[in-house]
């Protein structure tokens, strides 16, 4: 953990708590899966850079962080066993209404790929 505090650029993403004192060290899970499901490509590249991988692969592994076609898509990126993780065994799913499907479904993936690529974790 590089930084014990959120950048300011962060904040938007925690809306139901005061970010300035929240501690990074104290509410990493909880960080990681705000970053993961609403999280931009500075978000997601602040968490790798700030939280190692296995920590982040364990909380995609035990939690339902994100709706379940996010999660494939981290799991398809960070090769994880998709039988394993807990937010792809639930029995129903609603799907957001923002979550991209047919065509959108390729490109939402391609952009989720590139940033994992761009910050050199994939």
């Amino acid at each position: 953990m590089k930084n014990k505090y959120l950048p300011r650029k962060l904040f938007r993403y925690f809306w139901d708590v005061n970010p300035k004192k929240m501690d990074c060290q104290k509410y990493d899970i909880y960080i990681i899966t705000r970053l993961i499901e609403h999280g931009d490509d500075f978000a997601i590249g602040w968490m790798f850079r700030n939280y190692r991988l296995s920590l982040i692969k364990e909380v995609l592994m035990k939690y339902r962080v994100a709706p379940k076609r996010t999660m494939e898509t981290w799991a398809e990126v960070l090769k994880l066993d998709k039988c394993r993780m807990k937010g792809l065994q639930w029995k129903i799913m609603y799907p957001p209404f923002w979550e991209p499907s047919g065509k959108y479904r390729n490109q939402y993936r391609r952009a989720i790929t590139e940033s994992v690529k761009k910050w050199g974790i994939g």
